[in-house]
């Protein structure tokens, strides 16, 4: 999964990291990235299906979710470093 992380584009994999690791609303993401929440919304969407695309991981309420994952404190890191 980690590298499914990494190969997002960067604003999908900016957008999951502030999203579920440093646990910002769409409301305060979308200042950050300098779009409209709307805009947020559809880009976690689609990190989150080609995660799970990459992975063979199909979305619950449980262990697919992306908090669940032990990826998400590398992707961080990565998205802050980078």
């Amino acid at each position: 999964m980690r590298s499914a992380v990494a190969r997002l584009p960067d604003e999908l994999r900016l957008a999951l990291v502030l999203h579920y690791d440093q646990g910002l609303a769409l409301p305060e993401i979308a200042p950050v990235l300098g779009v409209n929440e709307g805009r947020v919304r559809r880009w976690l969407r689609e990190a989150r299906r080609r995660v799970w695309a990459a992975s063979g991981a199909w979305p619950g309420r449980t262990a697919a979710h992306p908090q669940a994952w032990g990826w998400i404190e590398d992707a961080a890191d990565r998205a802050i470093t980078d």
